[in-house]
């Protein structure tokens, strides 16, 4: 870099073993010291040795310090005043005083707990007596167990000890938020603690003196008010609530094993799985899944990667401020996905470092933002580091290290000039501190410095003066270029992923007011570097397989998500588009797929986004190329899990656009779809509606402001500091700045190849919806069994390619099927569900045709009644509503051929309500007649007469009645032979004779005869004997009386088909076949007799039927033998009209429940 252009010195090295230490300290915190001459700002720094106040304009600059042995007297809190404090120092002498003030209350009790934590070095008396304050306690444990120990009252804390009197935890007063016991032990305390008032329950003898002491110490050390009044609980309610946590809050998304280590088990891990869920880190236990504790993502500070053990992690906690410690094999995986949690909940300073952060070196807590005095002396310091203060002059890496500390990842909270003559000219401020960095880079092969010098570059780089810098400055960008390529080659993890952080920071803009003529600039040049990208993407490809690297995996994906997809690819030439895609695919194509797999959301989601861009703007080979991965890698499946399942809409709507492409003009895929979803589920994919508007897909926005006219005219006025890049460059520079920018800027319109016609959106929204209906079962249950079938499948394939690195491997993906068990018991029939279809008013049937085709073939093949039956009731049903879809039924005489010849009461019924409607097709009723329908039908009407148990009509009458039951009646008409042993009995009333069937002594092959049979019959072959005797006590659907209405109503409709008079009045002759059979003698008599039932269901049908018959009939004088007119007139007040009457016959109906 040209020193002479940027005006920076360059700083040489000092040796270490000449310069001194400088003091230690623990914390610091930026304080107002109030004295006589003003207010000033101080940093209050807390030693083990020393307390001391330093100059806010230097690092090391101190101004007071006073020793604990020597002259601390005290330091309390203000009385009266939420956020003073008073040191009094002078153990010899007279005491002097002095009063600061901090910012707020919560951060003046942290720095009295951390000055207090010495108390025992500055106060004799507290040093006698701090270990008097110690009882014994039974600690209530998640596995609801009380197990010994004691508790210690200190001046900032509840520390509880284990027996053998080791420090097992500590209760700060400061994030204690209240005390309660349990309503049914006064021996118990609850602390309710942190920021969910996690509750920690303790059983102990004297409970008010310790509540006495902690109320005492946290008022009298620390200066905290009184703590709140709580209610007290029930036990059930404390076990219920003690992480402070909803448990409808606490469904984990990610589960990693990991063991954890602490001071209460120091030498041996406890085994715990820290699961994640919208806004918490929850930490189970490994055997019973019980949260043994809860975290906010927004509480965590840092994440810190161990060099030490490749397997350690720490997690660093703003409040309270607190430091896990665990060990992971997938460690890299696991911090990679809390920082993907973190960034989701808006912690957006949360970063992975390689060392354990040091308090020690920052200027307030870690929850309270740096103040702009600070930011501005460290920048100072970055450019000239003698003004840090100390003794002697601080190491560059030294300035660093604390810049790092103060500044957060998100860069420095101020960036822009402030308006006023003497305000301090920031932004070249800024511009100058990156000039010094990459002036005073460092020659080292150590890792953790050449870290925390990309650290720093990337805080500068981040801001938009510092994006812009690199833009305009050539010889920025040559030496971010020299010093990442030569950092690279370490092949150091920590150091790849600090450097791809940075070049990935500069790919795109992160602050508000961005010029897109710097991003392009920034962007262009790095992915102009051949060699850089291409190491990129090895690096990319080498680290795809390794769980060692995840956190440099996820940065190179960012880089490349920052080149090539929306809405950051617009800034990219087309070029370098074309040929970035085509190297990302020919070297990182498979490992993508693999990475889409992956236990982070953030990796798979960048993965995702590369993928989809490839096919939407790659060449037509790339297309079907990444579609045949789809299926070898197994891709579709993880896909498909999360775009049903994934309450992440950003990984949702990914995978369901993912899923779109490969299955466009893919049998394979198709076919596929086919074997997971059933056919009506997919039919939605055809569908013209549209879903809700949270299922449809959100355009991918910046979330960042670019340059606006408004911003740029703040920057103008008299009194306002100014300041571009170019203004410190040479004039040659400039010239030449400004013609190579040139003046537009082009965006690249995007060129997507492929659109999707199918609605998926639709197809996934009914996914996650209920449906029951004939052709699709769809719920919970399913729903389950499609998420078991993908993970295991997912699972199997995951360990199938881990044990077979030798050989490629690729996913048998013609086999898999996912099966549905739920559904095992339910009738399926083609597509359909038959128990559906009957329970629904109105079915709705896409293919009713096919379906009652497919249900009549089972009903021919199946030998189960019960099968048999449904399937009979489905076709009923369907004939029902689709009679004219459906059209001519073919087997009208095998149907009645199964009338005739059955034994079973149900499907008796079944069939004839099945020709009931048949028959109201004309196209059947030639089938029908033409197969003598109509002589089982008639054999079967009269068996109402049979039906002895109806209801009976009461009505006022002045007739005579008979009183007598029906079954006696029975008894006494004496009408039936039988045989045995080939002689003639009888005869015998039709009782007697259902005795000795009962009883065994006739058969249903015995020969029976009454007066009317055409000659001797075995019993089976007499209707009357077949459904009164054999089948009495056998289950019906309908009663006796039913069958006969609904033969009844299958003569109306065969009578209404086959009119008298043609359509000009003329009488037709001969008269229709159907009525010349009904008003034979054989059996007009047995339709006119059914008017003794006396049901008026039944009556109204006869009488309805008896005016079609006779209407016109030639063989009218054989009405008058039948006793119709007398019997008429007996059920007149029924409401059947006179049959001389010429009144509009009833229109039948079955009235019978199909």
């Amino acid at each position: 870099m040209d020193e002479v252009v940027l005006g920076v010195p360059q700083l040489a090295g000092c040796e270490a073993a000449r310069r001194k230490p400088f003091e230690e300290y623990t914390s610091r915190y930026t304080v107002v010291k109030n004295s006589w001459k003003g207010k000033y700002m101080r940093i209050f720094c807390i030693g083990p040795r020393q307390v001391a106040t330093i100059n806010p304009q230097s690092i090391f600059r101190v101004t007071n310090n006073w020793e604990y042995n020597s002259h601390l007297v005290d330091v309390v809190a203000t009385p009266g005043s939420p956020t003073d404090f008073t040191v009094t120092i002078g153990k010899i002498g007279k005491p002097e005083t002095m009063s600061f003030h901090c910012n707020t209350a919560m951060e003046r009790a942290e720095l009295l707990t951390d000055v207090q934590r010495n108390r025992a070095k500055f106060d004799a008396r507290y040093r006698q007596q701090v270990f008097n304050h110690v009882f014994d306690a039974r600690k209530y444990s998640f596995y609801e167990e009380y197990r010994n120990c004691r508790i210690r009252i200190t001046s900032i804390a509840v520390v509880q000890l284990s027996p053998e009197g080791n420090v097992v935890g500590e209760y700060l007063f400061m994030h204690i938020k209240g005390l309660t016991s349990i309503l049914a032990n006064p021996r118990t305390l609850i602390l309710l603690y942190g920021p969910q008032l996690k509750m920690h329950l303790y059983e102990m003898e004297d409970c008010q003196r310790v509540v006495t002491l902690i109320e005492e110490f946290s008022r009298r050390f620390i200066g905290l008010p009184p703590l709140r009044e709580v209610r007290r609980l029930t036990q059930q309610q404390f076990d219920s609530d003690r992480l402070g946590v909803d448990r409808a809050e606490m469904v984990s998304l990610a589960k990693f094993p990991v063991s954890k280590w602490s001071s209460k088990h120091p030498d041996t891990p406890m085994r715990r799985i820290l699961a994640t869920t919208q806004k918490y880190l929850l930490e189970l236990d490994a055997t019973t899944y019980n949260p043994v504790s809860a975290f906010f993502f927004a509480d965590i500070y840092a994440l810190i990667r161990s060099e030490e053990d490749e397997q350690r992690l720490m997690i660093q906690f703003k409040e309270p401020a607190i430091t896990k410690v665990y060990t992971s094999p997938m460690r890299d995986a696991l911090l990679a996905h809390l920082v993907d949690c973190c960034r989701a909940s808006r912690n957006l300073n949360v970063c992975v470092i390689a060392n354990l952060f040091d308090r020690g070196k920052r200027a307030a807590p870690c929850r309270t933002p740096i103040p702009e005095e600070i930011e501005s002396t460290l920048l100072n310091c970055l450019i000239d580091p003698s003004k840090g203060g100390g003794p002697i002059a601080m190491t560059f890496p030294e300035v660093v290290e604390f810049f790092n500390a103060n500044i957060e990842y998100s860069g420095l909270r101020l960036s822009e000039n402030r308006e006023g003559l003497f305000a301090e000219n920031r932004e070249k401020m800024i511009f100058s501190g990156l000039a010094a960095l990459l002036n005073n880079f460092p020659v080292t092969d150590d890792p953790l410095v050449v870290v925390q010098q990309f650290y720093a570059l990337r805080r500068l780089c981040v801001a938009r003066i510092g994006f812009s810098s690199v833009a305009v400055v050539p010889s920025f960008m040559k030496n971010i270029e020299d010093v990442s390529m030569k950092a690279l080659k370490m092949n150091h993890v920590a150091v790849s992923h600090a450097v791809v952080d940075l070049l990935g920071t500069l790919m795109t803009p992160h602050h508000d007011y961005y010029e897109l003529a710097h991003e392009e600039a920034n962007k262009n040049y790095i992915l102009g570097q051949e060699q850089l990208v291409l190491r990129l993407l090895r690096m990319l490809r080498d680290y795809a397989t390794t769980e060692s690297a995840a956190l440099v995996v996820q940065a190179l994906l960012d880089f490349f998500v920052y080149a090539l997809c929306p809405p950051y690819c617009e800034s990219t030439e087309a070029m370098l588009f074309t040929s970035v895609m085509k190297d990302l695919v020919d070297t990182t194509g498979k490992e993508l797929f693999l990475l889409m797999q992956h236990g982070c959301n953030a990796i798979s989601y960048s993965a995702g986004q590369l993928i989809r861009v490839i096919m939407e703007e790659g060449t037509g080979e790339q297309f079907r190329a990444l579609q045949l991965a789809a299926l070898s890698e197994g891709g579709i499946i993880g896909q498909l899990h999360l775009a049903i399942f994934s309450k992440n809409r950003e990984l949702r709507d990914l995978a369901r656009q993912l899923i779109a492409y490969w299955t466009y003009e893919n049998t394979d895929m198709q076919d596929l779809m086919r074997n997971i979803f059933p056919p009506a589920l997919l039919y939605y994919l055809q569908s013209s509606e549209e879903p809700p508007k949270d299922e449809m897909e959100e355009e991918r926005q910046r979330n960042v402001v670019p340059m606006t006219s408004a911003f740029l005219e703040s920057k103008l006025g008299w009194f306002k500091k100014r300041f571009h890049p170019s203004e410190v460059l040479s004039r040659g520079a400039a010239q030449n700045l400004s013609s190579s920018q040139g003046d537009g800027v082009f965006k690249r319109p995007r060129h997507v190849k492929v659109k999707t016609t199918l609605n998926w959106p639709m197809f996934f929204y009914e996914i996650k919806r209920d449906h029951l209906r004939p052709e699709l079962i769809w719920n919970h249950t399913t729903r389950t069994e499609l998420r078991e079938a993908l993970e295991t499948e997912m699972r199997v394939l995951r360990l199938g390619m881990s044990l077979r690195h030798e050989n490629p491997t690729s996913w048998n993906y013609r086999e898999f099927e996912v099966r549905y068990p739920s559904l095992d018991d339910e009738l399926r029939i083609g597509q359909h569900y038959p128990r559906l279809l009957f329970e629904m008013k109105d079915p709705a049937i896409s293919r009713p045709k096919e379906f009652f085709n497919d249900m009549y073939h089972r009903f021919l093949l199946s030998q189960e009644p019960k099968t048999k039956m449904s399937c009979l009731h489905g076709m009923t049903i369907l004939y029902e509503h689709y009679a004219a879809d459906i059209g001519q039924f073919n087997d009208v005489e095998y149907i009645v051929r199964m009338l005739e010849t059955t034994f079973d009461p149900i499907f008796r019924d079944r069939l004839l309500i099945f020709i009931l409607q048949l028959m109201r097709v004309r196209c059947n009723v030639k089938l029908f007649l033409d197969c003598d329908g109509l002589k089982p039908l008639v054999d079967l009407f009269t068996l109402a007469h049979l039906h002895v148990d109806r209801p009976q009509l009461r009505n006022a009458t002045n007739a005579i009645e008979n009183n007598a039951d029906t079954t006696d009646l029975q008894d006494q008409e004496k009408e039936w032979y039988y045989t045995r042993d080939g002689a003639k009995q009888g005869p015998i009333s039709y009782i007697r004779l259902k005795h000795l069937y009962e009883e065994g002594e006739i058969k249903t092959d015995t020969k029976v005869w009454a007066q009317g049979l055409s000659g001797w019959k075995e019993l089976k072959e007499v209707p009357q004997l077949r459904w009164g005797i054999m089948a009495s006590k056998s289950n019906k659907l309908l009663t006796l009386t039913e069958v006969s209405c609904v033969i009844l109503d299958i003569l109306l409709l065969l009578c209404a088909c086959f009119p008298s008079m043609d359509e000009h009045g003329a009488i037709m002759q001969p008269p229709p076949r159907v009525k010349r059979f009904l008003s034979s003698p054989q059996v007009l008599p047995h339709i006119v007799q059914l008017l003794l039932t006396f049901d008026p269901g039944l009556c109204a049908r006869v009488h309805s039927l008896l005016y079609l018959i006779m209407e016109h009939n030639p063989l009218m004088s054989r009405f008058f033998l039948t006793g119709a007119f007398f019997f008429c007139s007996h059920v007149h007040w029924l409401g059947c009209s006179s049959i001389m009457s010429s009144a509009t016959p009833v229109t039948s109906s079955t009235g019978i429940s199909i």
